[in-house]
């Protein structure tokens, strides 16, 4: 049986890790999980490969537009049932949050994606 407590007392209070790389272009990027977001994935059990692959899924094009516009955006992935919140800083791609499912309220000035 898995031990929700156990598994975030494992984690570093206050640090978040890398979980993936990409490379867009001739630009590498790095998928960085927040402590908050690390902790989010263990209570609604989602598996940061979901996370990294969500994101990777919008595509080189739509990475770098995001990039360039510094805002939060939040990725609706229904096949899933998995929502990602995450920035774009540098080469730095954030992931502040993770929900576990695709039924969520958006506020403004947060860009949505919705994966099918």
């Amino acid at each position: 049986m898995r031990n929700v407590k156990e598994e975030i007392k494992k984690l570093k209070r206050g640090k978040g890790r890398q979980i993936a790389t990409l490379k867009v272009g001739n630009q590498e990027f790095s998928i960085r999980a927040t402590y908050h977001s690390l902790v989010r994935m263990i209570e609604r059990n989602v598996d940061e490969y979901v996370v990294s692959g969500t994101i990777l899924s919008l595509g080189n094009d739509r990475l770098m537009k995001y990039r360039s516009n510094n805002r939060e955006v939040m990725i609706i992935n229904k096949t899933k049932n998995v929502s990602v919140v995450f920035a774009i800083v540098k080469n730095r791609i954030i992931v502040i949050t993770v929900l576990d499912n695709s039924d969520v309220y958006v506020i403004d000035e947060t860009s949505i994606e919705v994966l099918k």
